[in-house]
């Protein structure tokens, strides 16, 4: 006696088998994404990739503005009241000749006469000219602005200012007292104090705390607050 015969058609067994093949997939996908090791390792790597470029990329805009924003400078801040602690008093600043103060780098020169700051010139503003040229006569050729000067305007201009000078000291004059400092070393005299760091010359009033940041890029003036 023959067995019943059961006839299943073609299409019931192709939905069957496609059935079985989503449902295979769904649960091999889901678990590969959620328990692999190797994929975690990488969406976690990415973003911490994205967080340490940018904290990269802030860097140099914050080391390009830091010369001139900066209150302190290569561990000079100026103060005051006092003259800093370490300062060594300037010789040869009594009389109207004085002494010039060069930076290291032999770029910046500040010149000390009857015992207060006159003027500092910055060799490299008369090529690359930050704050332009001034004519100071009608006619006269421009001159580049490449003098901070601290003293001799009369009382009713700010001081220092940046300025063009067509005559006057030079270090370059022949017989002219000169001292180049180090990075680090701070002299003064009468009130006025001048510290060479690395990333400029910074010189100020100790008592109008009127003063200025000097170096190649620019120069910043600034007023202490009494």
């Amino acid at each position: 006696m023959r067995g019943p015969i059961i006839r299943v058609s073609a299409v019931a067994l192709i939905a069957l088998f496609s059935l079985a093949l989503t449902s295979c997939r769904a649960h091999t996908g889901g678990g590969s994404a959620q328990n692999s090791p190797a994929a975690s390792a990488s969406e976690n790597g990415t973003h911490a990739g994205a967080q340490s470029e940018a904290s990269q990329g802030s860097s140099p805009t914050a080391s390009t503005q830091s010369p001139t924003t900066k209150a302190q400078d290569g561990g000079m801040t100026p103060t005051l009241g006092a003259i800093p602690q370490g300062a060594t008093r300037l010789e040869d600043t009594g009389d109207a000749k004085g002494i010039w103060v060069n930076s290291p780098s032999g770029n910046i020169h500040c010149l000390f006469s009857s015992d207060l700051l006159q003027l500092c010139v910055v060799d490299s503003y008369r090529v690359d000219k930050p704050y332009g040229d001034a004519v100071l006569f009608p006619g006269s050729k421009p001159i580049a602005k490449d003098t901070i000067v601290f003293a001799g305007y009369s009382e009713d201009e700010e001081m220092p200012k940046i300025a063009a000078r067509r005559d006057g000291p030079l270090p370059t004059n022949q017989g002219e007292r000169l001292r180049t400092l180090a990075y680090g070393e701070t002299v003064y005299a009468g009130n006025d104090v001048c510290a060479s760091t690395n990333e400029a010359m910074v010189c100020w009033d100790i008592e109008t705390g009127d003063g200025a940041r000097i170096n190649r890029a620019g120069t910043e003036i600034f007023h202490l607050k009494k």
